[in-house]
C-alpha cells in the first residue's frame, strides 16, 4: 500500500509529495544509528548518510530479497542480463 502524505508548496498551494512506507523505515533505521546523536554540518551528515548506504546496500540481508543485500541482488541480476 501506498500512503500519499501532502506538503505543501505554500506559494501555489498544490501537493508536492508522495510517501512510500519503505522510505519512513529507511529514515527510522539511519536515525537509530545515529543514536539521537543531532548533526548540524552538512558535511559530516553526509559523511554518515554515506556511510548508511554503504551498509544498508552492501552489508545489511534485506528480507524481501531472501537474505540477500541489494548489491548482491543486482549482481545476480547482471548475471542473468549477459
Amino acid at each position: 500500500m501506498i500512503k500519499f502524505v501532502h506538503a505543501y508548496n505554500f506559494s501555489k498551494h498544490v501537493p508536492t509529495r508522495l510517501e512510500i512506507p519503505i522510505n519512513r523505515i529507511d529514515e527510522e533505521e539511519f536515525y537509530r544509528m545515529m543514536k539521537g546523536v543531532i548533526i548540524d554540518d552538512a558535511k559530516l551528515f553526509n559523511e554518515k548518510l554515506k556511510e548508511w548506504e554503504d551498509f544498508y546496500n552492501y552489508q545489511r540481508p534485506h528480507a524481501a530479497l531472501n537474505g540477500q543485500t541489494p548489491y548482491e541482488r543486482f549482481r545476480e541480476k547482471m548475471k542473468l542480463c549477459v
